[in-house]
């Protein structure tokens, strides 16, 4: 069964409890890939991150709820691109500390 639709659609992870997908796409409005959760059971995927430049792959999806992923981030002053680096969201769409 095809849960995702079109290119560049992937890194898919099953949540904890096997009622979401979590994957990377780059859909419209969108600077780059960003994280899409998706309900097994229908509906649309909702987008988690937002204004990333780049999500790279999605690494892990821990059992309290936090998924963790690489990612190339926007740089700011003084700060250099993250890519290879481990960064984490939690499904509410918390960032990790």
């Amino acid at each position: 069964m095809q849960l995702t639709r079109g290119n560049g659609e992937g890194g898919a992870l099953w949540s904890p409890d096997s009622t979401t997908v979590a994957f990377t796409a780059s859909r419209e409005g969108d600077s780059g890939s960003q994280i899409y959760l998706l309900p097994v059971h229908g509906g649309e995927a909702r987008r988690l991150t937002e204004g990333l430049r780049q999500v790279g792959s999605l690494s892990e999806w821990s059992a309290d709820g936090w998924i963790y992923f690489t990612c190339l981030a926007d740089p700011s002053p003084g700060v250099l691109d993250t890519m290879g680096l481990i960064h984490g969201f939690n499904s509410n769409g918390d960032k990790s500390p």
